[in-house]
């Protein structure tokens, strides 16, 4: 099974340069070869896990991607559960511990725009106000309604850079994902449907920055 750690997996360090994260895959590729060790499982097993990490690693958007990810929960949920650096967590653990990463990271984009136009968010309390009061008559914290709000304008924060990086650490959490085996079938169909998963947690994790922001500034009238 793959491990989670792709610094380890390459046995580099994370500071380590491009230039070493590729000496050492040529190094690893070649020791792990299908032609130099015909009928080991281990390696075969072994040469797909470098593989994944070098084209995660050698890439410097993925690899940033891979970093954040890293340092933003994902790793230190997972090891939480008691695994090593040198196994590969439960795959139940490694989707959940990922779900509440990219909620987070998502969570963080949209809330840090919002502090930087608190005009923007006072404009919007005033419109979700409204919705609450012509709905129950009274005004008061409607996290239904702030969320309905925010699925409507959410597109309206995101700039180009927010967006490319959503693509970006997606792109990797799912390969992260389909090397922890979460998908083990890895039919198209499936692994189309946990790509889907995991745009829908980050989606939501936007929404929930946004309610974040507005539940900060909101008074009640």
């Amino acid at each position: 099974m793959p491990r989670l750690d792709y610094y380890a997996v390459l046995e580099v360090e994370p500071d380590s340069s491009f230039e070493h994260i590729k000496k050492a895959y040529r190094k690893l590729a070649l020791r792990y070869h299908p032609d130099h060790n015909q009928g080991k499982s281990d390696a075969e097993i072994k040469i797909r896990e470098i593989n994944a990490a070098y084209e995660v690693l050698n890439d410097p958007e993925s690899r940033k991607a891979y970093d954040r990810l890293r340092f933003g929960g994902y790793r230190q949920q997972v090891d939480g559960f008691g695994e090593s650096e040198d196994t590969t967590p439960d795959p139940g653990v490694a989707f959940d511990a990922m779900e509440q990463t990219l909620r987070e990271e998502a969570k963080k984009d949209v809330f840090s725009v919002l502090m930087k136009d608190q005009t923007r968010i006072q404009e919007e309390l005033s419109i979700i106000r409204e919705r609450v009061v012509a709905k129950q008559g009274y005004d008061t914290f409607q996290e239904t309604i702030v969320l309905q709000r925010a699925r409507e304008v959410i597109h309206t924060f995101i700039s180009k850079d927010i967006l490319e990086r959503r693509e970006q650490l997606l792109d990797v959490a799912h390969q992260m994902l389909l090397s922890q085996e979460v998908c083990p079938s890895h039919n198209e169909k499936d692994v189309n449907a946990l790509y889907r998963q995991l745009e829908k947690f980050y989606d939501e994790g936007w929404a929930e920055g946004y309610l974040q922001a507005c539940q900060l500034f909101y008074v009640r009238r």
